[in-house]
């Protein structure tokens, strides 16, 4: 029992030895999902309404800490920009307003600990520091009441009020909203990545005319830098040497950092796997390039066709989700995203939500955060089938039957299947060497075989 306990906890990517917590429960438009475990699960308790900007954080435990939607929009009036604590009540001094960043802003907040480490305690001040950087939407400056505070930041403080927090200064004025062009909502978007250093923080978003950074450390925020015109989500690698803006992929270096134009890319959003050497890519089809080819269009796999969703987002739980804006769902996922080609594990499967509604925008999480360099679940599909060698299921993946062969097992022998979400679909005890199952019914997707000597992913293929 022992034994089969360790290989659940493996296949089940819980990765409870080297899991960081800290973004395991993530809020944005009205519903949440925590990450925490095997399998993620809906949250039906948060009191804040967005429209696209989200940020939310926890402890390195995974405890929640606080959450929020960036300020308030001149085209939402009544819904509040603010901050929400543990207890989901609107944090001391937690609230936003107009001079902060706004709930329409796309992918227009990031949340993350003061520098002095990487896992929430601050050189500066003590333990419990956090930023919350949000940028203004565009709407700001055209929908009356006309403003934009451009790049805002607020400060928290976890220690006040007994771990319920307090946001002790806001409404910090950055970069000043650049007037003047055409005002668009490919400029929002604002992310952060962990300096080299590990330590530090590197924060990029736009100005109407470039792609910029700041470096945050324990003396504060300067060396504004400049790039180029750019415009577009920010997705960094979690390995931290890459960084797709927009349409444009480019070579990061989280020291000095440097970046350079590697590749245009097709028209699409765009997620990196854990480890940061595949590159996925959603618009009708679901494609997967390898980003350590040398030419990385090239590499290109096709994995489905089909696909209807907005977004792709990788979550702290290692897959990648898929992501379609004001369901009560997420549409799919990919189980094991460093894995090549179709052993990646796509599947249809829907996440549902309890009801609570998607929005358009998920919860902005540093990449560094993200990071799983290997772990079993992107074993080849050859490799966990020899995992046991006391059972083999053939062919896997199936399509309209599955052989449940018995190679050199005692039996007869319980054994079962279950579906991701826990659903029992198959019990029985095998008496015979070769056992013949019919599965033509069952929804195309990733499945797990069990019996009293091991556990096996099975794929089903449409």
């Amino acid at each position: 029992m022992k034994e089969l306990f360790h290989l659940i906890t493996v296949l089940t990517l819980t990765f409870s030895l080297s899991a960081q917590g800290q973004y395991d429960k993530c809020y944005f438009g009205s519903a949440g999902i925590d990450f925490g475990g095997w399998f993620p699960t809906a949250l039906t308790d948060s009191e804040m309404e967005t429209s696209e900007s989200a940020v939310s954080m926890c402890s390195p435990q995974g405890d929640l800490l606080f959450y929020s939607n960036g300020g308030s929009s001149p085209t939402v009036p009544g819904v509040a920009g603010a901050v929400w604590n543990a207890n989901h009540d609107i944090m001391e001094n937690g609230l936003l307003g107009d001079s902060s960043g706004c709930i329409s802003s796309f992918q227009g907040a990031v949340a993350f600990p003061f520098t002095g480490t990487s896992t929430g305690t601050s050189t500066k001040t003590g333990s419990g520091m956090y930023y919350i950087f949000m940028r203004d939407c565009a709407e700001s400056s055209f929908s009356p009441p006309n403003y934009n505070s451009g790049l805002t930041y607020c400060e928290i403080d976890m220690s006040a009020n007994s771990g319920l927090g307090k946001v002790v200064s806001k409404n910090n004025v950055v970069i000043p909203f650049q007037s003047g062009g055409t005002v668009k909502t490919n400029h929002e978007p604002v992310t952060a990545i962990l300096h080299d250093n590990n330590q530090d923080w590197w924060l990029f978003s736009y100005n109407n005319d470039s792609l910029y950074s700041l470096q945050i450390t324990q003396n504060g925020i300067s060396q504004y830098r400049s790039y180029f015109k750019g415009k577009g989500s920010l997705v960094f690698s979690p390995d931290r040497k890459l960084v797709a803006a927009g349409h444009e992929l480019y070579s990061f270096n989280a020291f000095t950092g440097d970046l350079s134009h590697l590749s245009s890319l097709p028209n699409g959003r765009y997620a990196f796997s854990p480890d940061g050497q595949k590159l996925y890519r959603v618009d009708q089809e679901l494609i997967q390039y390898d980003v350590s080819s040398s030419n990385i269009l090239s590499s290109a796999v096709t994995i489905a066709s089909g696909i209807d969703c907005n977004q792709l987002y990788l979550a702290p739980d290692g897959r990648i989700y898929l992501y379609k804006y004001g369901v009560t769902y997420l549409p799919g996922y990919i189980d094991c995203p460093n894995a090549t080609g179709i052993n990646c594990g796509f599947s249809l499967s829907s996440i549902d939500l309890n009801g609570r509604n998607a929005k358009r925008g998920f919860t902005n999480i540093p990449a560094n955060y993200l990071f799983k360099e290997s772990y079993d679940c992107n074993l080849s599909n050859e490799e966990l089938q020899h995992s046991s060698d006391q059972i083999r299921l053939y062919p896997n993946p199936a399509k309209e039957e599955l052989n449940i062969i018995l190679q050199g097992s005692e039996y007869p022998i319980r054994c079962s299947v279950h579906s991701l979400k826990g659903k029992q679909l198959f019990h029985q005890t095998i008496h015979h060497k070769q056992t013949t199952i019919d599965i033509s019914k069952w929804s195309p997707g990733i499945y797990y075989f069990r019996s009293d000597q091991t556990i096996k992913k099975l794929i089903i293929q449409p």
